[in-house]
C-alpha cells in the first residue's frame, strides 16, 4: 500500500520537536474574552426574560444566545486553567 504524501508519521522530522502555542497570547485573548461573554450571557438572558413570545427574535433565540456566550466562556476559562498548568509544568522542567 503506498504511503500518502500528505500524511507525516508521527517524529519524522518534518514538526518541530516541543511545538508550543502561544501561551501569552492565549492567556491575553482568554481573559479578554471570558468576561466579555460573561457580560454578553447576562445581557441576553435579560433581552430573553423582557421579550414577549410574539416579538422577532423569539426569547427562545435569545436564551440559545445566553447558553452559547456561557459555553464559550467556560471554554475560555478552561483554557486559562490550561495555560496555567502548562506555566507551572514549564517552570519545573516538565514538557
Amino acid at each position: 500500500m503506498p504511503r500518502d504524501p500528505r500524511r507525516h508519521a508521527p517524529g519524522d522530522g518534518s514538526e518541530p520537536l516541543r511545538a508550543r502555542s502561544d501561551l501569552r497570547l492565549r492567556r491575553r485573548l482568554s481573559l479578554v474574552f471570558a468576561p466579555a461573554f460573561a457580560v454578553g450571557a447576562v445581557l441576553l438572558a435579560l433581552r430573553a426574560l423582557r421579550a414577549t413570545p410574539g416579538s422577532e427574535p423569539s426569547p427562545t433565540v435569545y436564551g440559545v444566545l445566553a447558553a452559547l456566550c456561557m459555553v464559550l466562556m467556560t471554554v475560555a476559562i478552561a483554557d486559562l486553567y490550561v495555560i496555567e498548568r502548562r506555566t507551572r509544568a514549564g517552570r519545573r522542567g516538565r514538557g
